[in-house]
């Protein structure tokens, strides 16, 4: 069975608590505006060629990224967990709980003298 690199690299990056798909929105955005930059400094014809190209290679980077987001991981791969300590309540530590506050009577504006 063939590996996913964009399931991989989600799960990973899902796991160690990166949000992967911005990353990867991030690298695609990077990837078309360097191009377009240059295009805008050299209006040379291969510029805009690489341009062009740079534009289907982010979406294609886009569409394999969220194709892994959407993705369960049934090709036994693990799906992503958060790392805690302990996830229920019998295993956690028990917290004390702080006494209840009594309720106190606030003086009335009128109680007040002048001093």
């Amino acid at each position: 069975m063939r590996s996913h690199p964009f399931l991989d690299f989600h799960q990973t990056a899902e796991r160690a608590g990166y949000p992967a798909l911005l990353i990867a929105s991030m690298i695609a955005l990077g990837l078309v505006v360097a191009p377009v930059a240059l295009l805008a400094l050299t209006r040379a014809t291969w510029a805009l060629v690489i341009a062009v190209l740079s534009i289907f290679a982010a979406v294609a980077l886009l569409a394999g990224e969220l194709d892994a987001a959407f993705a369960d991981g049934a090709d036994g791969a693990q799906p992503p967990t958060r790392r805690t300590t302990s996830n229920t309540p019998t295993e956690r530590e028990r917290v004390p709980r702080l006494p209840r506050r009594e309720r106190v009577e606030r003086s009335d504006a009128r109680d007040r003298q002048a001093a």
